[in-house]
């Protein structure tokens, strides 16, 4: 053979196999199979990320949708709630005579004043600086009467001259405001004009009160334009995302391209070239409906969301951005397996099975605790240095277990009644919101409670007794609903119900009502506890903010029960 006439070679072939040792050839058959696995795994997550991009590109903008759709229903609707129960208040304070308010200027005067003293106390609440008015209609009262009242601290409001209605014509911006509410016959919402009175750009909602078939008077709430739209400015739309929200007529209301993507184009072109697209579509189709739109050659992906009070929030996303992130998405796949491959090379061949073992249960201890598991702990044996990093994680893991109970316990909790806080109330609801949209939440149920004479306890008996008050309610409700209940105001609570408990909400409301009476048979301080309670349900093409809407009108309906019966 060749090796037989050439002894150098033969003898070169026998010291290199006997310097390949059992460990060696470990290693080497190792690598190959870790580099061959990469790669296998590399082109299969390839193929199986570009046919799941898709649906997670449109997952995401539901969600992103959604999210943004909540934030504007919870703010449009709590100063919708807020004008309505003014309004209700002041067609209750009003005499049966309406025409004597005209005829006799101190019993205007003076029901302006009780008029605004409610209004303060229905607003104290809102977070936001903001202008209030009551005008009265001039064809009765005369062209200057009622109030108009900004806030400019959490106590302190201006007055705010008023528009003499002689001044001007129907159609002028200064008063045009009025007739459009009356005319409207219920609430109507205006959106970035500017405020003839204070020169700032406003969005108001605005009620007319009716009484004998005659408009009487309207009252609003004006808030700066981008407080109650800046949701939609916060929510990561993607480098080509472009959001609108349109009025229930398909007038644009408000349009964001942080991105500069459609420049070339008005807000209100781009409204009108997708409005013949939502006319061919029901209110109810636009819940969770994605369209392909084709804007002068660009295709867009659009997702349009229904609000409750008839708005279109809607979000388009150029197709391209999916297309181009496909082809990015598979040179990172490749780029993150040759990588993976190399550390595996490299680790295996530059560490000892001793070593790696003790060192890979650390690491498994470690995804554990970053998954907030911190029940695990890791061996303090083997090497001093493996011992002293294990006893090092768990001195951590101790510390860190406690100080995150101590902190989400802070966080999430109210100081006074023990339960769960309004932002502990906020994060659960995105949390039902996204799981109803989801389907892991089968099933919901909210209930709203309102303590009466809270404010009455307060200063008549001091504010230990109306602390009494709120710890007795809130002690009520969680014994009766658990762990999900919250203080969400001063006196207003909220109990949430999931899946298979939420069959039995009506008994445990009557139970409530029967504990309150049985804790009413003993003598308070502060006098009888009084709980208003609304409860509502998820039913079909419901969402969470509907539910929750429901259950506080509910509540808000049984409060004024409860005033009408405390007075009769």
């Amino acid at each position: 053979s060749y090796t037989e006439k050439c002894p150098i070679i033969s003898h070169t072939i026998k010291k290199i196999n006997f310097m390949l040792s059992i460990k060696i050839k470990f290693i080497r058959n190792t690598i190959a199979i870790i580099v061959i696995a990469m790669v296998i795994v590399g082109i299969a997550a390839a193929g199986f990320g570009s046919a799941t991009l898709r649906i997670q590109y449109s997952m995401n903008m539901q969600l992103a949708t959604e999210s943004m759709c909540y934030s504007l229903e919870r703010d449009f609707t709590t100063i919708e709630t807020i004008c309505e129960a003014v309004a209700n208040i002041a067609y209750s304070d009003m005499p049966d005579d309406v025409d004597t308010l005209a005829e006799d200027s101190a019993l205007m005067d003076e029901y302006i004043s009780t008029q605004i003293s409610h209004a303060e106390n229905v607003v104290e609440e809102y977070d936001s600086n903001f202008t209030i008015f009551l005008r009265f209609n001039p064809e009765y009262f005369g062209n200057t009467a009622g109030y108009y009242l900004t806030r400019v601290s959490n106590t302190e409001y201006k007055y705010l001259n008023m528009v003499d209605f002689d001044e001007y014509d129907e159609g002028d911006i200064q008063v045009e405001w009025f007739y459009k509410a009356i005319n409207n016959e219920s609430g109507i919402w205006l959106f970035n004009y500017e405020d003839p009175l204070d020169s700032h750009t406003s969005t108001s909602y605005i009620t007319p009160i009716f009484k004998e078939g005659r408009a009487i008077a309207v009252f609003g709430m004006e808030v700066d334009a981008f407080d109650i739209l800046a949701s939609m400015d916060e929510i990561q739309n993607y480098e080509t995302g472009v959001s609108l929200l349109l009025n229930s007529d398909n007038s644009l209301i408000y349009y964001y391209d942080d991105n500069g993507i459609m420049d070339e184009y008005t807000s209100d072109e781009i409204a009108t070239k997708i409005k013949d697209y939502l006319a061919e579509k029901k209110d109810s189709d636009l819940i969770n409906t994605q369209l392909n739109v084709d804007i002068d050659g660009s295709k867009y992906l659009v997702q349009a969301m229904k609000l409750e009070n008839g708005m279109t929030l809607i979000n388009l996303v150029k197709k391209g951005e999916i297309y181009k992130s496909l082809t990015y998405l598979i040179m990172e796949i490749l780029i993150i397996a040759l990588a993976i491959g190399a550390l595996a090379v490299f680790v295996t061949s530059s560490n000892t099975r001793k070593i790696v073992k003790p060192l890979e249960k650390l690491t498994e201890v470690a995804a554990e605790i970053a998954n907030g598991n911190y029940n695990v702990k890791a061996d303090e044996e083997g090497d001093k240095e493996i011992r002293i990093l294990a006893h090092a994680i768990n001195k951590a893991t101790i510390e860190l277990s406690e100080s995150t109970e101590y902190m989400k316990r802070m966080a999430y909790m109210d100081a006074l009644t023990g339960l769960k806080n309004k932002r502990a109330f906020f994060d659960e609801g995105a949390e039902i919101a996204k799981g109803l949209l989801l389907k892991t939440i089968s099933d919901f149920a909210a209930v709203y409670f309102d303590v009466n004479n809270l404010k009455y306890v307060n200063d008549n008996l001091g504010h230990e007794e109306g602390d009494m008050l709120l710890i007795d309610a809130a002690t009520l409700i969680k014994l009766s609903f658990g762990d999900l209940t919250f203080r969400t105001g001063g006196d207003e609570f909220v109990a949430f119900l999931l899946d298979e408990n939420v069959s039995g909400v009506e008994e445990m409301v009557s139970e409530f009502m029967h504990s309150l009476e049985e804790h009413n048979k003993m003598p308070k301080h502060y006098g009888t506890l009084i709980v208003a309670v609304g409860c509502a349900r998820y039913q079909a093409h419901d969402t969470y903010t509907s539910v929750v809407t429901r259950a506080e009108e509910a509540m808000y309906k049984n409060k004024h029960e409860l005033k009408g019966e405390n007075l009769s």
